[in-house]
């Protein structure tokens, strides 16, 4: 497991890093294009703020859950990066715009290329999975303060399977998943009761949720009360792979990438 989440982990970093450095690219890109004169201190420090302020501020966004406002602030973000490259790079308004479109265009085709034709497809290969990693989109698998001892008071499914609360104590992912989490999976063959699964469901439909019976393949949203009619007697083709580890909180930052 230590090796997994290192290997996970490491590609993740490794991405940030390339982020940065085709945004620190394209800001000398655009300095040349425009002849401005280009300082590669200058480039790698609005580069970083480049990468970090719509990440945090679309996080921000994300727990205010209001469309109208997560606009506002993105167009804040929009601004602000302008108003950083203007002063920054000591030039116009309208310069400072240019070189904002430059980098903006240059890095999201680069990262898409990279995230498309290289980092998945490598993750993909490792892991075995079509899908290495995901963000939680529900709260399904979210947790209340009380963890499963809570869950397992208000739902008596888990007692129809012979599952009690002293056997949950062994299942990984004892704190579930919080909207927004970016999960890491990897297929395997072996899946037990306690393991959380990716399976698909009618028309398409990706689920993440907890096996409580292997025979036949049965899984329950830790969050849920009851069985959806797509948990019962799932295909052991239709499971797709298992969750290996989680970073709080990161798909938030990331969905807008």
């Amino acid at each position: 497991m230590g090796l997994e989440v290192l290997i996970y982990f490491g590609t993740f970093l490794l991405f940030f890093v390339l982020a940065i450095i085709i945004a620190m690219s394209g800001f000398i890109i655009a300095s040349k294009l425009l002849k401005i004169k280009k300082n590669y201190k200058t480039a790698l420090y609005v580069s970083l703020l480049f990468i970090f302020i719509p990440l945090v501020l679309n996080l921000i966004g994300n727990f205010i859950n209001n469309f109208i406002l997560s606009i506002v602030i993105y167009i804040a973000s929009v601004i602000l990066l302008i108003y950083i490259i203007q002063k920054f790079y000591e030039i116009s308004l309208g310069k400072s715009i240019i070189v904002f479109l430059i980098v903006s265009v240059f890095s999201f085709v680069i990262l898409f290329v990279i995230i498309k034709f290289a980092l998945f497809p490598l993750l993909s290969l490792y892991s075995g999975a079509a899908y290495p990693m995901i963000t939680t989109q529900s709260c399904s698998m979210c947790h209340q303060e009380r963890g499963f001892q809570n869950i397992f008071q208000s739902d008596e499914i888990y007692s129809s399977y012979s599952i009690n609360l002293e056997d949950s104590q062994k299942w990984n992912f004892q704190k579930g998943f919080n909207q927004g989490d970016l999960v890491f999976l990897k297929y395997s063959d072996n899946i037990e009761v306690g393991d959380v699964i990716m399976f698909e469901a009618e028309n398409e439909m990706l689920l993440v949720s907890r096996v409580i019976s292997t025979n036949p393949i049965t899984a329950k949203g830790d969050n849920n009360r009851g069985l959806l009619i797509y948990e019962k007697s799932i295909p052991q083709e239709k499971v797709l792979a298992k969750a290996v580890f989680r970073i709080p909180f990161l798909g938030k930052m990331i969905k807008g990438i």
